[in-house]
């Protein structure tokens, strides 16, 4: 009986802690979002591999799935970032990252479908000429609520290698 009673209690606990999204869309604060606000990126890729770096002819294809509650109170948008590996030394002995925020993709534009939550586009090459060229680096696709006191919340990361930079002519 003493067995079954703990079993209980575990489970009772783990029933109570829920995810940041379930909590959000049951109507509670999370982070620094408001109720409903919180969304998370579950999957993100920019394709072609290898895009050049400051050729600014080649596009990128972006596909970002995104979860949110139904009830949201306003779009999210996503922001793409670089980390880039820095070369300085870091004093903890970690490896040092550079953070570069390089575009934020809005729902519904360049020619994605609006309220999906799924964001589909084709944009510019993002990679301007201060992101180094083949290099392996990390790209973040984090959410943000565009409400009035909008917040960022989830986010993934995802490996990539950069490719050669563009020879000026």
């Amino acid at each position: 009986m003493r067995k079954l009673w703990s079993l209980l209690i575990a489970l009772g606990l783990l029933a109570c802690e829920s995810a940041p999204l379930a909590s959000s869309c049951a109507g509670e604060a999370v982070d620094l979002c408001g109720p409903r606000e919180y969304a998370e990126v579950s999957e993100a890729s920019l394709e072609p591999n290898m895009l050049p770096v400051a050729d600014f002819a080649v596009n990128a294809r972006v596909r970002v799935e995104l979860e949110r509650c139904e009830d949201a109170p306003a779009p999210h948008e996503i922001e793409l970032s670089v980390l880039v590996p820095d070369e300085d030394p870091s004093p903890d002995g970690g490896v040092p990252v550079r953070v570069m925020s390089l575009v934020t993709l809005v729902d519904g534009e360049d020619g994605d479908v609006a309220g999906d939550g799924r964001f589909e586009a084709e944009i510019p090459n993002p990679f301007i000429a201060t992101v180094p060229e083949n290099t392996d680096v990390t790209l973040r696709f984090t959410a943000r609520s565009t409400a009035p006191a909008g917040c960022t919340s989830g986010f993934v990361e995802i490996p990539y290698r950069t490719g050669p930079r563009r020879a000026m002519m």
